[in-house]
C-alpha cells in the first residue's frame, strides 16, 4: 500500500493546531459565512444605493439615489473604502453597470426626464480618463457590460427599437450585422455575448456564431470566461422563471426547491448569485447564492454580527474570491444601501493555512533530523 509522505505528530501543540485548521477547512467548505460591509451613499441627502458589479480587485460600481420625485440618480465607483461619482459632462444622472479587472467602468449617462438621449461611457480609474462610446447610429444608447479587453456590449438607441452593439475600444458595430439582437445582458473576456435572441430563446453569440441554449423561451443573463451561462426559462413580467446553467453544451435546470429564480452573475468557480422567489409565491426579494450544488438564501449565511445588523434584498454580482455585492437594509435604518458580503474565511484562506502547515511541518522535520542521534 502506498503511504503518504505527510505525517502528523502524535502529540504537542503542532498537532492541536493542525487539527484546528483541518476542522476550520471542513467548516469553511460546508457552511460559508459572510460578513457585510455597508458601502454607504454617494451624498448625505441620498436615500438609497445599490451595488451592481464587482471585479477581482474588490472595486465596485452601482448607483446612489435621491429618493424625491425626479431626484438625482448617480452612478458610483467604490474602491479602497471611497465612493466617487461617475458622471459625464452635460448630464446630471447616470447608472454604472459593470467594471473589469483593469478598473475600467462602463456606465450610462442620462437625464431622468428624457430631455437628452442616454449615452454610454467608459471611465478608466487608472488614469481618470472618460471615453464616450460611439454607437453605430450616433443616437446614443446604454452600456451594459465591459470585459478585460475593454470591449463593451450595450444597446444602440437607433431612433427606434434598441439594437445590440459591441464596442471594441475604437469603433462599435451591431451584432449580428445581418439581423441585430434587441437584447444583451453580459459579455465575457472572449467576447461572448448572452441575452434573448429575436426568436425569444436564450443565446450565446461569439465571433459570428450563434448558439441557442434552449428550445424554450428564456434569457441568458450572465456568462463567465469558461463559457458557462446562467439564465431563466419561461419567466413572465411578474414571475421569475426556472433557473438554468448551460455548460459543456448541455442545459441543466438547477434545483431551486420549486421557487422561481433570476440569476444575475456567475464566477469562474461556477458559483451563481441572484434573486429567489419569496415564501408568498411572488417575485420577492430574497438574494441567493448557488455553489457546490446547493442554493441558499444569503441571509441565512451571515455571521451573527451581520445577521443582527442586516436584511439583504438583492445579490447582483460575485467575483472569483466569492465576494458578493447587492442591496440590503440595515436593521432599524430607513435607507436601503449597497453592501459587500465577504466570506469568512475567504476562499483560498484555508489553502494558505494548510500551505503554512507544510512550512511548519518541514521545519518540524528539520528539527527532528537535527536532533536525531
Amino acid at each position: 500500500m502506498r503511504t503518504s509522505s505527510f505525517t502528523t505528530p502524535r502529540s504537542g501543540p503542532w498537532r492541536a493546531a493542525l487539527l484546528a485548521l483541518l476542522v476550520a477547512a471542513g467548516t469553511a467548505q460546508a457552511a460559508p459565512r459572510y460578513r457585510v460591509l455597508d458601502l454607504g451613499l454617494l451624498k448625505d441627502f441620498h436615500s438609497s444605493s445599490n451595488a451592481l458589479d464587482i471585479n477581482n480587485r474588490g472595486e465596485i460600481v452601482g448607483w446612489s439615489l435621491d429618493g424625491v420625485p425626479d431626484g438625482e440618480l448617480v452612478g458610483f465607483l467604490w474602491r479602497n473604502g471611497t465612493m466617487q461619482a461617475l458622471k459625464a459632462p452635460e448630464y446630471g444622472n447616470s447608472i454604472a453597470n459593470s467594471i473589469n479587472d483593469r478598473g475600467q467602468a462602463a456606465f450610462t449617462a442620462l437625464e431622468r426626464d428624457d430631455s437628452m438621449p442616454p449615452t454610454p461611457y467608459v471611465y478608466d480609474s487608472a488614469g481618470g480618463r472618460l471615453q464616450r462610446i460611439p454607437t453605430p447610429s450616433g443616437l446614443g444608447g446604454t452600456a451594459i457590460a465591459i470585459n478585460d479587453a475593454g470591449q463593451v456590449v450595450g444597446l444602440d438607441a437607433n431612433g427606434g427599437p434598441a439594437l445590440v452593439y459591441l464596442y471594441d475600444g475604437g469603433t462599435s458595430r451591431l451584432i449580428p450585422p445581418d439581423n441585430p439582437f434587441s437584447s444583451a445582458e453580459d459579455l465575457n473576456d472572449a467576447g461572448a455575448v448572452v441575452g434573448r435572441a429575436n426568436t425569444g430563446q436564450p443565446y450565446r453569440y461569439r465571433d459570428g456564431t450563434l448558439t441557442l441554449l434552449s428550445e424554450r423561451r428564456g434569457l441568458g443573463l450572465a456568462v463567465n470566461d469558461r463559457g458557462q451561462v446562467v439564465g431563466e426559462l419561461d419567466a413572465t413580467g411578474t414571475q421569475p422563471g426556472e433557473l438554468f446553467l448551460y455548460s459543456d453544451d448541455r442545459l441543466l435546470l438547477l434545483d431551486t426547491g420549486g421557487r422561481g429564480a433570476t440569476p444575475t452573475d456567475i464566477n469562474e468557480r461556477g458559483w451563481v448569485v441572484g434573486t429567489l422567489q419569496d415564501d408568498s409565491g411572488g417575485a420577492g426579494r430574497l438574494p441567493f447564492v448557488y455553489r457546490d450544488g446547493a442554493l441558499q438564501d444569503l441571509n441565512t449565511l451571515l455571521t451573527p454580527e451581520a445577521d443582527a445588523a442586516w436584511t439583504l434584498f438583492e445579490a447582483n454580482a460575485i467575483n472569483d474570491r466569492g465576494w458578493i455585492v447587492g442591496m440590503g437594509e440595515r436593521v432599524g435604518g430607513a435607507d436601503n444601501n449597497a453592501f459587500l458580503a465577504i466570506p469568512v474565511p475567504e476562499p483560498g484562506t484555508v489553502a494558505l493555512m494548510l500551505a503554512g502547515l507544510g512550512v511548519v511541518g518541514a521545519a518540524a522535520r528539520a528539527r527532528a533530523h537535527s536532533t536525531a542521534p
